[in-house]
């Protein structure tokens, strides 16, 4: 689970130098458009846009070699 609030990064250490900021943006009650980007030692390496996406729901996003599964919530 990962407690957002809408147009705030969560930044999300996914440890071996990899971070994952996350931002979520309204689309309407219980879906947001989710923009995660991956970096490395402070470094943009890939980036990636989904919408809708829902609430409290399971999503897993792919970057390539690097995946991430996380359950986005709206604090």
């Amino acid at each position: 689970m990962v407690d957002m609030s809408y147009g705030a990064p969560s930044r999300q250490d996914l440890g071996d130098g990899a971070v994952c900021v996350l931002t979520a943006q309204t689309l309407g009650p219980g879906n947001i458009e989710l923009t995660a980007v991956l970096e490395r030692s402070g470094k943009k390496v890939a980036s990636s846009r989904s919408a809708p996406v829902m609430l409290d729901r399971p999503l897993d996003i792919s970057f390539g070699d690097v995946s991430v599964a996380l359950t986005p919530h709206i604090k």
